[in-house]
């Protein structure tokens, strides 16, 4: 881990101003990724550090807690490198996100204590604050559903505002799919992952829906890219978070255990787009497939009340519900690949690593995925589009 004194002092120097009338005692890292090789492109730890403000008697030590994030190794790390997610984090850290706090006055994510030319971020460990993720094999239950898109209109809506006055940094609003060789890296992912995926589904599933594994069959990079790129023509985009899943959430509960608070966590996949992107990655990555039957309209109207309430509040144009509806529908081919591909990652066993011999047949056979997967099959087979209420497909 690449921290020395000078780091430990910039850190400091983030949260008293002047370090010269503080006396630093010791510091150590901790590493907390579950495994060396956890399905995820950054390796996690986390900084320790204990000091001492000179002058004040009898003062206690005070520890300062980081979370640290830099660069794994591996396939997922030159992926990482190949679409540019290290710097666009450091963009969103050092400069987006300090332009919303700005307009808020809140933080919806963790702060910024240090970065450097190595891709190493140090952010404050939002644990520390009584923050942490739900569980993952779990999911979302409606309320935490509620906090964690309200929070997600929050922050779309900021960033309306900051596209409009000071105009958002392009290498955060570049969509990551469209890097050179990224489309070549998810061609060659698809044609790995789609075999083995369809081989996990059940019999009667296959045989009932051929057009679906018709569409499975065929999906490319190329379709996949094309519906994002259809979302991002969209007449209202937004900075979209682009890895709006269940882990990329934190929640704080009160003393009853009731969630209070959301925020939001990695920013490597931001892009200008509609949040038909976001909604769709979070109905499908998130919440528990019963809550998505029954609630999304509720939802949709939690997420555009708050959205458009923000917007009101910066004097930017409201959005209509209906235009994120019809988008979705455009992004199906973006929706089989989350399902197929980005899902079986996020619910995972740690201990699997993604780049081990026998990945997927070992994460597509695990019960838990097997059971969310054949669910949202069959509704996509059914309907083709992640609209449940009838009211929502009029014109």
């Amino acid at each position: 881990m690449n921290f020395n004194i000078d780091a430990i002092n910039s850190i400091l120097t983030r949260k008293h101003g002047d370090v010269s009338s503080v006396k630093v005692l010791e510091w150590h890292v901790d590493d907390i990724t579950e495994v060396a090789c956890i399905n995820c492109t950054t390796r996690v730890s986390r900084l320790i550090i204990h000091y001492r403000i000179l002058g004040e008697n009898n003062s206690a030590p005070i520890q300062e807690i980081c979370f640290v994030k830099m660069p794994t190794e591996g396939f997922l790390y030159e992926s990482a490198i190949s679409m540019d997610l290290y710097n666009k984090e450091i963009v969103m850290y050092t400069t987006v996100l300090p332009q919303m706090y700005s307009i808020e006055k809140k933080y919806m994510t963790p702060r910024l204590c240090y970065f450097n030319d190595k891709m190493t971020l140090a952010l404050k460990d939002l644990s520390q604050s009584g923050y942490k993720c739900a569980d993952r094999i779990q999911k979302l239950d409606i309320e935490h559903c509620i906090y964690a898109l309200q929070c997600l209109a929050k922050f779309h809506a900021l960033s309306v505002k900051l596209e409009k006055t000071t105009s958002l940094p392009d290498s955060v609003k570049f969509n990551p799919y469209c890097n050179t060789g990224a489309d070549k890296t998810l061609n060659s992912l698809l044609a790995k992952q789609i075999p083995i995926f369809i081989d996990s589904l059940p019999r009667n599933l296959k045989e009932m829906y051929p057009n679906f594994i018709s569409h499975l069959n065929t999906l490319s990079a190329e379709k996949i890219i094309n519906a994002l790129n259809d979302s991002s023509s969209s007449k209202f985009n937004v900075l979209i978070h682009g890895d709006f899943s269940i882990n990329n959430i934190m929640f704080k509960y009160d003393k009853y255990g009731l969630v209070r608070k959301a925020k939001l966590i990695d920013f490597q996949f931001t892009r200008w787009s509609s949040p038909a992107s976001d909604l769709l990655y979070f109905f499908i990555t998130c919440m528990k497939f019963e809550v998505y039957l029954r609630y999304f309209p509720l939802l949709m109207n939690v997420y555009f009340n708050a959205l458009n309430k923000v917007l009101r509040q910066l004097d930017c144009p409201k959005y209509d519900m209906r235009s994120v509806l019809k988008e979705m529908d455009t992004l199906y081919p973006y929706a089989l690949y989350v399902l197929s591909g980005i899902l079986p990652c996020i619910i995972c066993d740690p201990n699997i690593a993604a780049d081990s011999k026998g990945f997927l047949e070992n994460v597509y056979k695990q019960d838990h995925y097997r059971e969310i997967s054949v669910k949202w099959c069959e509704h996509l087979a059914k309907k083709g589009t992640l609209r449940i209420d009838e009211e929502y497909h009029s014109d």
